[in-house]
């Protein structure tokens, strides 16, 4: 479940859509640009990358860094 999911990643998502869901589209999409950029670079970013080249989609262990 989201439990056991990216915790960056989630939170990132989750400003997104609070500070996001009455803005312009485009001003919309630039937050998501930005949160993405914020966390693509963690840990659980290549761990999850390299899970789902591997073993495919879902099995990815994140350690919340």
């Amino acid at each position: 479940g989201f439990a056991a999911g990216p915790r960056e990643a989630l939170a990132a998502a989750k400003r997104v859509i609070d500070e996001g869901i009455d803005e312009p589209l485009a001003q919309a999409l630039e937050l998501e640009v930005a949160a993405f950029v914020s966390v693509s670079h963690t840990e659980d970013a290549a761990s999850g990358v390299m899970s789902f080249l591997e073993d495919g989609p879902g099995r990815a262990r994140f350690v919340g860094r």
